[in-house]
């Protein structure tokens, strides 16, 4: 039998109601033993959790945000279920966040609960040493606002020549799409191609 939250009647009498009863309680302590220590747990944890399961948010897409109360979810996502944060409805950044979603590549990028944004990579500019990366390019989504991008020279083949150690880099301009750079020798101020990493921060 369910819960049946009907019970007791007020012309119930205990002796007929009494089974009703008991598979309420049952049903209750089925329900709290749900992630939870339950009540006669003898370690004096009763009621704390011992994990938290998220099942895809019911009705499907996302929930609404609310006053002073962001809230945690599951959706699925391209087949996964992926963890996401609604913040409360008066953040400066309102959108909801996919926090455990991630592409896990050399070209990679991830969301914090803040809501920043990270990116990162590999690329390398032509023979000119003049180049522009291009996130949606490199598999990535575009940012809404990109704070800073960071590069270093990055030498594959692990080659220590003074050549490769010559390198310097610099970037010259960055969008929410993509940025550009320069590579070249300090020594010569020669233009030249380039292997390097990158680090973008944004929103």
């Amino acid at each position: 039998m369910a819960y049946n939250n009907a019970i007791p009647q007020p012309t119930d009498r205990i002796k007929s109601s009494q089974n009703d009863i008991l598979q309420n309680f049952s049903s209750i302590y089925t329900l709290v033993g749900v992630d939870h220590v339950n009540f006669d747990d003898v370690s004096g944890n009763q009621g704390e959790h011992n994990k938290v399961t998220f099942p895809n948010y019911t009705p499907t897409g996302s929930p609404t945000a609310v006053v002073d109360a962001p809230i945690l979810f599951s959706k699925d996502v391209a087949g996964t279920s992926e963890l996401f944060l609604l913040p409360e409805a008066a953040d400066a950044l309102p959108a909801e966040r996919n926090i455990s979603g991630a592409i896990r590549l050399p070209n990679g990028e991830c969301t914090l609960p803040s809501g920043i944004k990270l990116k990162w990579g590999l690329a390398s500019t032509p023979g000119n040493g003049d180049g522009t990366l291009t996130f949606a390019a490199a598999g990535l989504n575009n940012f809404s606002t990109l704070y800073t991008v960071y590069t270093t020279i990055f030498n594959a083949a692990g080659n220590p020549s003074a050549t490769s150690e010559d390198y310097v880099m610099r970037v010259y301009q960055y969008s929410a799409s993509q940025f550009s750079v320069v590579t070249y020798l300090s020594s010569s101020g020669t233009r030249g191609s380039a292997e390097f990493s990158w680090f973008a921060i944004g929103v």
